[in-house]
Formats: C-alpha cells, structure tokens, sequence
C-alpha cells in the first residue's frame, strides 16, 4: 500500500516525490537518465521497435513484394507487345494501372504505422506497452490485474463510515475530535478533519 511515509536526515528520497508538510534540503545523487521518467521514455522508444507478429512478418515480407511487383512490371512492359499483342499504349498505360494497384503502401500501412501510432497514443495516456506484441495479444486477454493506489484509487485515505457511541454528546465529541486530528498532519487525521469539519456531515 503506498501511503505517506516519514522521512528522516539520510534517507533516500525519490524522484516525483510530493512533499506532504515543512521544508527540506535534498541532494542529487542520480544522473538524469537514472530517474524513473527517463527509463518510462527508453521504453516507449523500445517498444516501436518490438513490433507486433504481424508487422514483424510484413516488415520481413516487404521487400521481396516490392522486388516481386516490380519484376511483374518489367515483365510486362518487355513481353506484353511481343505475346499479348498490346500496343505501346495500352502496354505502358495497362502496366502503369498494375503497378498503382499492387503498390506495396497499403501493405505497409496496414500494421507497422498502426501499431506505432497505438503505442504513441496509449503512453500519451499513461498506458504503456513494451512492444506491439503484447499490444496485439490484448486480444486474447482473459484478465487484468492493476495496481490500486494511484491507478485505480487516488492515493489519499478518506473516513467512509463511522459509530459514536449514543451515551456521547455527539456535537461535543466531533468538536473534541476535529480540534485533536487539527493538531496534526498525519493523512488519518486530515481524512478525519475533512469528514466532520469541512463536509459538515450528520453524525447523529
């Protein structure tokens, strides 16, 4: 559970640490590629490169399409007026459609650039992939397990149920407590304060 944590002269403080109360003097004693933002954006910058099975494979089969299609093109130019009996013009303009048709962008575009771009916008979002094979493989996902404070909690304690004892004055007993928890800064008694006292709660 990450909870605010005391902090004495000597102990290592990390970095993006919020400082809860008082003042202190810190030394540096990392470089900057040492902190833990620099590792989050080597990552992302590791993770284009780890593509998914799929742009892998299209990445490794490219090449030889292209040299495929432009050998069909030759091909055609060269052997269409000889066996087809095309003229010049429908030779060129009939080897120009093919080579439209089978231009190798769209097989390109269809999973490397989509798979950066996926990555790009889900770290913008705080989520991060370590390769576009675990980004494909979401789809096979049976369960997620998250961790809670921070991500799906907020990090900060709050009071969500309470129990005076019915022999108490309950307004004298609030007042007593709310002046105690004042006096300190621990999170508990902030929880408490901002129950009774700033949410004006029924506590009869």
């Amino acid at each position: 559970e990450s909870i605010p944590r005391e902090k004495n002269v000597g102990d290592i403080v990390f970095g993006s640490t919020i400082n809860g109360t008082g003042t202190f003097t810190m030394r540096v004693s990392k470089d900057s590629k040492d902190t833990v933002f620099s590792k989050i954006l080597t990552m992302v910058e590791e993770s284009q490169n780890n593509l998914s099975p799929t742009a892998d494979f299209i990445k490794r089969f490219e090449p030889h399409y292209v040299n495929g299609v432009l050998v069909i093109f030759l091909a055609l130019i060269i052997f269409s007026p000889m066996f087809l009996g095309w003229t010049l013009t429908e030779t060129i303009s009939r080897s120009l459609v093919f080579l439209v048709s089978a231009s190798p962008c769209a097989l390109a575009v269809a999973a490397i650039p989509a798979t950066l771009a996926g990555i790009s916008s889900l770290a913008k979002q705080g989520i991060l992939f370590k390769g576009g094979n675990f980004l494909s493989n979401l789809i096979n996902l049976k369960a997620v397990a998250f961790d809670k404070t921070g991500t799906l909690t907020e990090g900060k304690p709050k009071v969500v149920d309470f129990y005076f004892n019915p022999e108490l004055d309950g307004e004298s007993f609030r007042n007593t407590l709310v002046a105690m928890e004042k006096q300190s800064n621990h999170p508990l008694a902030n929880a408490i304060v901002n129950k009774f006292e700033i949410q004006k709660v029924d506590y009869d």
